[in-house]
């Protein structure tokens, strides 16, 4: 038994630690959800103070949509040079990295496709956050629900970066499960016609 155990590690010598027994999906989901919540927490809150503040143009569309710009080309290069980088790391020998990351490409383009991306996933997520968090709909404030309800704690107003990567999370992967399911789909389909 134990000459199998050794011959085992020789071949992947960093295979048989508790690290690699967590599925892929989960490290990728679980990273995914950790950076966009602190890009949120610290990059979203400063432009929000910064430039949207008390003026006179807090909340017009022209702040909104600058917002959106700047986050989504953050959320492009984190995802670009961050992400997709550790999601290939992650990986065991003959899984199939589109499951993971939605741009694939590791050339030039891949940049520009990734902060596109960024964009659109931050049109979609932010207007979705801002009205979950006028409605005091946050995993904080339903963490506290007890004691709210209790009578201790008042429902909190601010912004919640957990709920954030969580949508973040959602969206990212209802978008690569599309992808993933279309080019699964256009395979089987080459298929069936080269029989």
């Amino acid at each position: 038994m134990k000459k199998n155990l050794k011959k085992n590690n020789d071949l992947t010598p960093y295979g048989i630690d508790k690290f690699a027994k967590i599925p892929t999906y989960v490290k990728v989901g679980f990273l995914k959800f950790f950076l966009i919540g602190a890009i949120y927490y610290y990059l979203f809150n400063a432009i929000e103070a910064n430039l949207i503040g008390t003026g006179p143009d807090a909340g017009s569309i022209e702040v909104m949509i600058l917002i959106i710009i700047i986050t989504g080309l953050i959320l492009g290069l984190i995802q670009e040079f961050i992400i997709n980088n550790a999601a290939k790391a992650f990986l065991k020998d003959n899984e199939d990295i589109r499951k993971y990351i939605f741009v694939k490409k590791t050339k030039l383009s891949s940049l520009f496709l990734n902060l596109l991306y960024g964009i659109i996933i931050m049109a979609i997520l932010i207007p979705i956050n801002s009205i979950l968090v006028r409605s005091n709909i946050t995993i904080t404030n339903l963490i506290a629900l007890p004691f709210t309800l209790l009578g201790g704690l008042e429902p909190y107003k601010g912004t919640c970066p957990f709920t954030f990567g969580l949508i973040y999370c959602v969206i990212d992967y209802v978008f690569i499960f599309s992808k993933y399911g279309i080019i699964k789909l256009i395979e089987k389909k080459k298929m069936a016609k080269g029989e």
